[in-house]
């Protein structure tokens, strides 16, 4: 028979290993976050340097790689898209992205740049879905661009209209 003591004890016990529980699965999550990032930033610097050695004709990063830290994430895109020849899966767009200095306070950068390319293909029909699942941008989209492009080049601070 269980006193009312050992039962006591025993609850405590409980209590304090569901406690470390929830404190190592929050560790466990934070370690998976964790390991994401590394591994976007691993594949994110492997595609820069084969775009370095000339392997693959892809975007180019200015210096610093900064390009894009002031930039909407939808220009962002289509200055990715626009540089670039043929269709890019959005984990790549993703990766350029970031590699020019594009930010985001998502939770998950890749999901927040999927999310701006859904709405730039319904809303806009600035880019479209290949038949592989790879974007790339529309006659729209580079209208779009060219505007963009002209703007900050005649250097003009205030918004674009339309766009």
């Amino acid at each position: 028979m269980v006193t009312p003591e050992l039962k006591a004890h025993y609850d405590a016990v409980a209590r304090d290993l569901e406690t470390r529980k929830i404190t190592h699965r929050a560790a466990i999550e934070e370690h998976k976050r964790a390991l994401e990032e590394i591994d976007q930033t691993i594949a994110g610097i492997k595609r820069l340097t084969t775009e370095m050695n000339g392997s693959r004709d892809s975007v180019h990063v200015l210096a610093g790689g900064r390009r894009f830290a002031t930039m909407s994430m939808r220009w962002a895109i289509l200055h990715v898209l626009g540089e670039t020849q043929g269709a890019m899966a959005s984990s790549d767009i993703a990766d350029a992205l970031r590699a020019g200095g594009a930010n985001s306070n998502a939770v998950s950068f890749n999901s927040n740049v999927s999310a701006v390319l859904s709405k730039m293909k319904s809303g806009k029909g600035e880019v479209s879905l290949t038949e592989s699942g790879k974007w790339e941008m529309t006659d729209i989209g580079r209208s779009v661009l060219a505007r963009i492009k002209a703007n900050r080049t005649e250097g003009a601070t205030s918004p674009l209209s339309g766009l």
